[in-house]
């Protein structure tokens, strides 16, 4: 019998000359396995390969029985690829395997569709270079950059200012609930409707303290400023 020798990255495959049968695209290198392939390794008298040899062996047993499945361990897109190297058609693949080979190209097919339309932010973990961003410390660009990404002294002040307005902001949604917070209402109308519990008539005769109030009004400030300075400055 004619043996040839397939080497894929260091594994070897030896094969019939006969079993590279007629079931592949006449661009597949496996119908030209002769001295005069370019694959072909005189001095090791083998044919070489820079391709998987998982795919390839999934390639040869579809050559042996006319059944193709994918490699659980292989990109499908790669997978692929390399079906359209060694010239097996897409559509031998078997049944068992339509949902994960063609789940991921219907996969694909969206998120580039998606990145088409959508401005993907690389994250750079600093901000972006901004033109004449430095030339004016108060320009649009300039403030912009101190308020969204923080990499200047102002922008950490900012940002620590920021948190603190949440934490506190937080802390007094929290504290107008706690009866202790709470001072009595003056004028308290009369209705005809019972009171469900004692928490909705504590809410009925009281209100929250005017300190906490105040300290609550004024953390809203800072937040509406800080948003109306960003959507002015944004660039887009």
């Amino acid at each position: 019998m004619n043996y040839i020798t397939l080497n894929l990255r260091g594994t070897i495959f030896t094969v019939e000359h006969e079993f590279i049968n007629a079931n592949l695209k006449l661009s597949s290198p496996l119908l030209q396995l002769n001295e005069s392939s370019k694959y072909y390794k005189i001095e090791r008298k083998e044919f070489y390969f820079n391709k998987s040899a998982v795919v390839f062996d999934a390639v040869l047993d579809y050559l042996d029985n006319g059944s193709l499945h994918v490699p659980g361990n292989v990109c499908t897109t790669k997978f692929q690829k390399d079906l359209d190297f060694w010239g097996v058609p897409h559509s031998k693949i078997e049944k068992c395997c339509w949902n994960v080979f063609y789940r991921t190209q219907e996969d694909v097919a969206t998120l580039e569709k998606l990145l088409d339309h959508i401005k993907v932010d690389k994250p750079t973990g600093s901000a972006p270079p901004i033109e004449h961003a430095d030339d004016n410390c108060c320009s649009k660009a300039h403030i912009y950059s101190v308020l969204t990404y923080y990499t200047t002294t102002c922008g950490k002040i900012w940002y620590a200012i920021l948190c603190t307005v949440i934490l506190l902001s937080t802390f007094l949604f929290v504290m107008m609930t706690v009866p202790a917070f709470r001072v009595p209402v003056d004028n308290i109308k009369t209705y005809n409707l019972s009171v469900p519990s004692n928490t909705a008539f504590m809410y009925y005769t009281t209100e929250p303290h005017p300190a906490v109030v105040i300290l609550d009004n004024a953390c809203n400030v800072i937040f509406t400023v800080d948003w109306l300075i960003r959507f002015v400055c944004a660039p887009k």
